[in-house]
């Protein structure tokens, strides 16, 4: 079964289970507003900031996976969230929108293909550890 990350609409991913940064954690909400003031975690600030995103993705990319192990959350410094592990992403529908080995998760917030990241947070500065 592979591993899960959640896009909420407007709001943070959530993953059931996740190791961040090496520390595993039953269920983890991840910033992809870019406002937290405690990322690479959800701290509520997307309703202040006025963050608005659907949740949806318009292309799917659904690989079989041959290996699934323990879900694991990198935060690149001043860039996405990287997974792996085995993970599925799935949209606000709960359509799977991705299903690989890993992906890279945009959490500046600018990104033009939320979910993922397109490397814009190079262009607007985006700074997290």
């Amino acid at each position: 079964m592979p591993n899960e990350i959640h896009v909420g609409p407007s709001g943070p991913y959530h993953a059931p289970a996740a190791a961040v940064g090496g520390e595993a954690s039953a269920e983890v909400w991840l910033c992809r507003c870019g406002q937290s003031q405690n990322k690479p975690f959800c701290d509520g600030s997307h309703r202040a900031a006025g963050f608005a995103d659907p949740g949806t993705c318009a292309a799917a990319e659904v690989a079989e996976l041959t290996e699934v192990a323990a879900l694991e959350v990198r935060p690149a410094p001043n860039g996405p969230l990287l997974v792996s592990g085995g993970v599925e992403v799935r949209d606000a529908s709960g359509a799977v929108v991705f299903r690989g080995a890993k992906a890279a998760l945009c959490r500046c917030g600018q990104s033009a293909t939320k979910p993922f990241c397109d490397g814009t947070h190079r262009k607007v500065g985006f700074q997290a550890p």
